[in-house]
């Protein structure tokens, strides 16, 4: 029989450890963990064809999104892929890139074909390795690589056989492409000067193997200057063609005769323009600030019939049109509009692409998680093995915190993409009575600022007061806390405001009139807010990460130990006990306590003085991924975003669910205390194999052997002294293998416990841990696994690593 000390006690610093910790009982169980739910990043290009939209994101994704109901936009699927062009054609996803994976090289260039035919299970069907980075463009049965200085011409008349017919060079670079009615435009630029010259050409394509210039004109713009045709119009962005007159972000030129394109219209639009996309008479442009809709009935007079502004500005990614729907792809996400009345353009809904998780609350069987710019998603979490995403809603600021309570939910949001809001907090309050629907009650917005992205402002929820904490950067601000009645959703109202020092809050916990604001950098003050109009500080403790109350208890967590704190007076708080471990984030439930960092810790706290292991499970390594925790019924719910390598702060968000159900409430049934600090045990029946770190008198360290046939009164039987620290032991048969650092793996007969004896050892490496299966051992030290071959004790022979 085999047992393993689990790695949280080794960090106790007590000499008797077996002697004063219980048994431990079943670890936590992680019944569930999600897959990134679904892929995040910027949308940069975007396709759209019968109700499928393609979008390519910047964390290295295609997301494949049914918006068959603009209103309801949703995911179906998504394909890894750095790409440089995407296009839909009759079914078909046709891609420029790479296609490995999203951590893959990305100078091995594709054009890959995916069928679409089911949106879930995209399958490829075509792929074509490229000469070099390019981009594409598609125009009925033809296909254009566009190149860095010249554009292949590509027959896709059978999508899964693509087929090169033509080419067409140019002396400087290609910027863009586009082709109808047998015509091809190409912009060519020619840097320097700067700006660049533009030479617009107009090819003929009757036969495609040979495309044939007919004419062109002279022009400058910048380097990602866009091309549209239509017919015998072509749409340039971000072009003039005359040097002396005043920039226009859009030029319009007819092709009546293409030897001599005319120029017929400009139109200026603030920002410039992007993206362009034509619906019938009319024509759509998008920048980085505001879509404009353009009447282009006569398009000698090109008229904005409407202008709608984001609410910041960020890079925009693509527009197309299909029926009477705008689809805008625009930083990190999918945005659908009403066309059908140009002059009325509205938004009809939104998907989120991008986020970073922040904050999670439970309610029955739906998480609600605050994810910055994605604001707040609805996650159903029935199956913790197939959690999926079943609804979000639109927060005013960035959500970076929540609090659920009954059917209302309130998310706080703060502005942390620039301008003039940066840093403004918000409180935006929910119907969550009938999930996954939620329903926007109302709003509530502070002047109050807080800091960025590394430490969000705070938020609890208590009764029907809502109680918002941060740091104001700006000078004489410092620390606040603000109090909201929100009895009137619909018209939450200010009842209160308490200024601190120049520290910044981490967390809340609320309990009656009394709140508690924990500091990491300050104190933790403790506030009277019986009147609210004016809050009262009653105590101060020391600077915590994380505070959660339970009853009168305060557990309080910081980066070396977690505190249990009685606030029966809240004037006078008492310390009541403290546990050797820290983290950045603690729940409470009752008699236990929950310590989630690098890894999960749960804690029996009926005797406060005497906080007892229950049982602990790994986590992600690293406490900036840990983002969010709650508590449901008999699960803890994790959160985590995770970043990866892309342009910008771009996250993934994955959630845990452990389930400790099955926990006893374990008593203690008897102890001893070693001769060392205990590292490591296994047992064989009722004989307890123990490892120490140091021994008594001038030796440094052993192993122990304890009867433990009578749980409520273990005896040491006998030991071995190895003569340095020993750090974990395996036990098979009447054998003990010892990890013992230095001295390698070293093998104890067992088999009298009150004379054991030292079959052989390997002293090569630094054992720091050991685990034997049949005929080999497992050995994990500095330089990495070392596999022995333990048959013959007495010749250990080292067989792999």
């Amino acid at each position: 029989m085999k047992a393993f000390l689990h790695s949280s006690l080794v960090w106790l610093p007590l000499a008797a450890t077996l002697a004063q910790m219980p048994p431990l009982d079943l670890d936590p169980i992680l019944v569930g963990q999600s897959n990134p739910y679904p892929p995040r990043g910027d949308m940069f290009m975007l396709a759209v064809e019968n109700g499928l939209a393609v979008g390519a994101l910047s964390s290295g994704w295609l997301a494949v999104i049914d918006v068959r109901d603009p209103a309801q936009p949703r995911w179906r699927s998504a394909i890894p892929g750095r790409v440089s062009g995407l296009a839909l054609s009759r079914g078909y996803l046709l891609a420029i890139g790479s296609f490995q994976g999203p951590d893959a090289p990305t100078d091995q260039w594709e054009l890959a074909a995916f069928d679409l035919g089911n949106p879930d299970r995209p399958t490829q069907v075509a792929r074509v390795g490229l000469q070099d980075y390019c981009r594409l463009k598609v125009a009925g049965s033809l296909g254009f690589l566009n190149y860095a200085r010249h554009v292949e011409i590509l027959d896709l008349s059978d999508v899964t056989h693509p087929k090169p017919v033509g080419r067409y060079d140019v002396t400087g670079g290609v910027a863009d492409v586009a082709a109808d009615g047998g015509f091809a435009c190409i912009i060519e630029y020619r840097d320097p000067p700067f700006p660049p010259e533009l030479e617009l050409h107009v090819l003929d394509l009757a036969d495609p193997s040979q495309p044939r210039r007919l004419g062109g004109v002279h022009g400058h713009g910048n380097w990602y200057s866009k091309v549209l045709v239509r017919g015998r119009q072509v749409f340039l962005t971000d072009s003039r063609l005359d040097p002396a007159t005043t920039y226009h972000a859009i030029t319009i030129l007819d092709l009546t005769d293409p030897a001599q394109p005319a120029r017929i219209a400009e139109l200026d639009t603030d920002g410039g323009a992007g993206h362009l996309a034509l619906s019938g008479n009319q024509l759509y442009v998008a920048n980085h600030c505001a879509i404009y809709s353009v009447d282009i009935t006569d398009p000698s007079r090109p008229v904005v019939t409407r202008r709608l502004e984001f609410e910041n500005c960020n890079y925009s990614g693509g527009v197309t049109v299909s029926g009477d729907t705008v689809y805008l792809g625009r930083g990190p996400a999918l945005h659908l509009y009403d066309g059908s009345d140009p002059a009325n353009l509205r938004r009809l809904g939104r998907l989120a692409t991008g986020g970073q998780a922040y904050d999670l609350a439970v309610v029955g069987r739906y998480a609600l998680v605050a994810e910055g710019v994605s604001g707040l998603q609805i996650i159903d979490v029935a199956d913790p093995n197939s959690t999926r995403r079943v609804g979000e809603a639109v927060t005013s600021g960035d959500a970076v915190a929540m609090e659920v309570e009954g059917d209302l939910a309130c998310v706080l949001g703060q502005h942390l993409s620039g301008g003039d809001d940066q840093g403004r907090i918000t409180l935006d309050l929910f119907d969550v009575s009938r999930l996954p629907a939620v329903t926007r009650l109302g709003s509530y917005q502070t002047d109050r600022l807080a800091s960025g992205w590394s430490v969000p402002p705070s938020l609890a929820l208590s009764g029907q007061r809502a109680y918002l904490a941060g740091h104001d950067e700006r000078p004489g601000q410092g620390a606040w806390l603000e109090i909201v009645d929100v009895r009137n959703p619909a018209a939450p109202s200010r009842l209160g405001l308490y200024r601190a020092g120049d520290w910044t809050p981490t967390a809340l916990a609320v309990r009656g009139e009394y709140v508690v604001v924990a500091s990491e950098s300050g104190p933790t003050e403790i506030l009277d807010v019986s009147t609210p109009s004016s809050p009262r500080l009653v105590s101060r403790l020391g600077g915590f990460t994380s505070v959660a109350l339970a009853d009168t208890r305060l557990y309080a967590t910081g980066e070396w130990e977690t505190q249990v704190i009685d606030l029966s007076n809240p004037a006078e708080p008492q310390l009541r006990g403290t546990w050797p471990i820290g983290g950045r984030r603690v729940l409470a439930a009752g008699t236990r306590a929950f310590v989630l960092g690098d890894n999960f810790v749960a804690l029996d706290v009926i005797d406060p003085s005497a906080p007892r292991l229950l049982g602990s499970a790994n986590m992600a390594k690293g406490n900036d991924l840990l983002k969010g925790a709650a508590l449901d019924r008999e699960r803890v719910l994790v959160i985590e975003s995770r970043f990866f390598g892309a342009p910008g702060p771009i996250f993934t968000t994955a959630m845990k669910v452990f389930d400790f159900s099955r926990w006893a409430n374990p008593q203690r049934a008897g102890s001893l205390a070693t001769h060392g600090s205990a590292t490591g045990v296994a047992i064989l029946d009722t004989l307890a194999c123990v490892t120490t770190s140091w021994w008594s008198g001038s030796l440094d360290g052993g192993l122990e052997l304890l009867d433990v046939s009578d749980p409520a009164n273990p005896r040491r039987v006998g030991g071995h002294d190895i003569g340095t620290s020993t750090y974990g032991v395996d036990a098979v048969g009447r054998r003990a293998y010892v990890a013992a650092g230095a001295a390698g793996l070293q093998v104890i007969d067992v088999s009298d416990p009150a004379a054991p004896k030292r079959l052989g050892g390997s002293e090569s490496g630094d054992a720091r841990g050991v685990a034997v299966s049949g005929h080999h051992a497992f050995v994990a030290d500095y330089d990495g696994l070392r596999v022995l071959e333990v048959s013959d004790p007495a010749s250990l022979r080292r067989v792999g690593a």
